[in-house]
């Protein structure tokens, strides 16, 4: 199974929302910046000294 790695100095701002007991959960609009970033995919490097910037949430459900 290929997984992917993120590897470099990086900044998360992170917003969640869960309730306990099985309870919802909600993922507030949050993001992750990574400066000279390395990224893999399995041992496939796809990236080198680059910039990764991501942008999320996820609905409460």
């Amino acid at each position: 199974m290929h997984q992917l790695h993120i590897e470099g100095e990086g900044q998360l701002q992170l917003g969640l929302f869960k309730q306990l007991r099985g309870g919802s959960m909600e993922i507030f609009p949050s993001r992750a910046v990574f400066e000279s970033a390395r990224v893999r995919w399995g041992e496939h490097e796809v990236m080198r000294n680059g910039q990764v910037r991501v942008e999320a949430s996820i609905a409460r459900h």
